[in-house]
């Protein structure tokens, strides 16, 4: 979007739509699909009048993987077809290279962003 563009907004505002989609809309349709307990109601097991009183949810979440997996053919086949357009140039003050990793990891926010993924992840992992 920025290369075509120029403007940063239309590139934040897609990244908008894909967050939007993958933490709101894919949890509200895993609610869907959950029994009272929080399990995942597994389809093979039902009998064929439990099957026919399945919530919409199940419609909508079948449809939102075939999106889903439908956006991801799409953009690997245009990015495959437009990778002779993408050109990279060098940022006129661009950091040395011996600085990047220094001031991409060694900021305040992005220790303390690394330090809380990891205490989570472990914490999900024992709980």
């Amino acid at each position: 979007m920025y290369v075509r563009t120029s403007k940063l907004r239309y590139s934040i505002f897609l990244h908008m739509i894909v967050n939007f989609q993958g933490s709101v809309v894919a949890l509200w349709l895993m609610q869907q699909i959950t029994d009272a307990n929080g399990n995942v109601i597994e389809v093979d097991k039902l009998s064929n009048k439990e099957l026919m009183d399945l919530p919409s949810g199940f419609v909508l979440a079948g449809l939102y993987s075939i999106f889903v997996f439908a956006m991801l053919v799409v953009g690997i086949v245009l990015l495959a077809r437009s990778r002779r357009y993408l050109v990279f140039f060098d940022a006129p003050l661009e950091l040395p290279k011996k600085d990047n990793l220094k001031s991409l990891y060694g900021t305040v926010g992005v220790i303390t962003f690394l330090i809380i993924s990891v205490i989570l992840n472990v914490l999900m992992l024992f709980s």
